[in-house]
């Protein structure tokens, strides 16, 4: 049997109240708007790289390339730590320069070290379900810590705007849209990792069973089938009472249905087996029947992993923000 694994994805970002125009700009670091700008411009480049790593990361099971662009956001951190350190005072005020250095030093850290162990937990993530709830677990922790430091940024660029009689761009039509996408993305992710944990939980014991087929072994196998019927008889109602994604229902029905199926195989054809594995010995009948069950389980498996997989790829695709 193939393992099964989806792929998410959840950005976090600085949400600047003035949005930096191009690189080539100069900036009057005396005048307030050109001051904010250069520092989220310094920003924005962090987020790129943030972006690069988490797009390539959410895909790939090459550690060693994560690992890389992993440290390329470490490295665009630094950059702009020391290049917002060397900006003058703006009037003596040096609150926004030296807050933004201090979310960039949240952000090293948890690429650093958060970011590392979400790595290393990534390696063993599929090997069981404990190890994959806490390969999101420490993804999760990672994640708070950006929006935490996001958040503090947020409200120091209010007292900023307000000491310089600005405007913060609360009305900013693009800004809005861009605070909407990075919400409905990190809301998608947590959606997603709801639906799979239910699901994952059931298909390593679906798997763990297969395996034990192989070695002919009843009371194992039904241990591992009763422990399949609990999983999925628990699953399937808390999937089915899940609300929908923005309208969005496919992807927690078929997860559901691909549960149901597991609960089917754990009620019908794995008794069978494991009342064939019981007898002293197997007749070509009896073989050819355990045959037959493997092959109508993989088929059918087949066709469940197709079908979860598209429904994923549409829930994301509607809801995940496209590269800043």
């Amino acid at each position: 049997m193939r393992k099964f694994y989806l792929v998410s994805l959840t950005i976090c970002t600085f949400l600047p109240w003035v949005v930096a125009s191009a690189q080539t700009q100069r900036y009057n670091l005396r005048n307030a708007g050109d001051y904010n700008n250069f520092i989220m411009y310094q920003m924005q480049e962090v987020v790129k790289r943030n972006y690069e790593y988490l797009s390539y990361q959410v895909h790939s099971d090459d550690f060693e390339q994560i690992d890389q662009r992993r440290r390329q956001v470490i490295d665009q951190v630094r950059l702009a730590q020391k290049t917002i350190a060397e900006m003058p005072p703006l009037e003596n005020d040096t609150q926004l320069r030296d807050e933004s250095i201090v979310v960039l030093g949240t952000y090293e850290r948890a690429f650093d070290l958060d970011y590392g162990e979400v790595l290393n937990l990534k390696r063993s993530s599929k090997n069981s379900y404990e190890a994959m709830a806490a390969y999101f677990a420490a993804e999760d922790k990672a994640e708070a810590k950006l929006t935490e430091a996001t958040l503090k940024l947020q409200q120091i660029q209010r007292v900023y705007a307000s000491k310089n009689n600005m405007r913060v761009g609360g009305t900013d039509s693009v800004q809005q849209r861009l605070e909407t996408k990075m919400k409905r993305a990190q809301e998608v992710n947590r959606y997603w990792r709801a639906i799979f944990l239910e699901y994952f939980r059931a298909a390593t014991l679906y798997e763990r069973a297969f395996e034990l087929m192989e070695q002919k072994h009843p009371h194992n196998l039904e241990r591992v089938r009763k422990e399949l019927l609990k999983a999925s008889q628990e699953s399937v109602p808390k999937l089915r009472q899940m609300p929908a994604f923005h309208g969005n229902t496919s992807f927690r029905d078929i997860a559901a249905d691909f549960l149901a199926y597991f609960e089917r195989i754990a009620n019908e054809q794995l008794v069978k087996i494991v009342g064939l594995f019981q007898k002293p010995r197997l007749t070509q009948a009896d073989v050819d029947e355990v045959n037959s069950v493997i092959q109508y389980c993989n088929s059918m498996y087949e066709l469940q992993v197709y079908n979860l997989n598209n429904a994923s790829q549409v829930l994301f695709e509607d809801n995940i923000v496209p590269q800043p």
